[in-house]
């Protein structure tokens, strides 16, 4: 009990940044956040907020206009914009 109690105590809240990105929650818009089930469990209720709109740092898979699908640096160039030719 003692244990548990601490690691629960040790959890930082999300209540700041759950409040923080539900300002800036908009239909179809997508969120790069570094843990993509802590939003998507908080705001399950909020239909701008589904978890396909909830992209990892861990882990990204980007679509572009033409439908290639681009994973690791690739994906993140691409979704940034800062893609170069090569």
């Amino acid at each position: 009990m003692v244990q548990a109690g601490h690691i629960y105590e040790s959890w930082p809240s999300a209540r700041p940044v759950v409040a923080e990105l539900s300002r800036y929650l908009a239909p179809g818009a997508h969120y790069l956040v570094e843990v993509s089930e802590v939003p998507t469990y908080y705001l399950m209720y909020n239909r701008d907020a589904r978890a396909d709109q909830f992209s990892s740092t861990f882990f990204i898979s980007y679509t572009d206009k033409n439908g290639t699908t681009l994973t690791g640096d690739a994906g993140y160039e691409q979704a940034s914009g800062t893609a170069t030719s090569g």
